[in-house]
């Protein structure tokens, strides 16, 4: 079983090497991170085009929003029937 921690000069070494081991350490790893994906945010994708983008239909947006006002059963208009 894992000893506890009840002495206060246990507690604040465990808070002192937190501090000024681990830290440091941790605040490298996560800015070496942050850096590559800022690097991997900033290039562009060798297969994205603007044409390779998918276009949206408009019309069709607006037929699937009516669709879920109605629950999916589509609505009739004049000359349809």
């Amino acid at each position: 079983m894992a000893k506890g921690l009840r002495s206060k000069v246990k507690k604040d070494h465990k808070v002192r090497l937190r501090a000024k081991v681990f830290k440091p350490v941790e605040d490298a790893r996560v800015e070496r991170l942050s850096a590559k994906l800022l690097e991997l945010a900033a290039t562009i994708r060798p297969n994205e085009t603007p044409e390779s983008r998918m276009e949206v239909d408009q019309n069709s947006d607006a037929k699937n929003h009516e669709q879920s006002k109605t629950g999916g059963t589509e609505v009739p208009t004049e000359g349809e029937e």
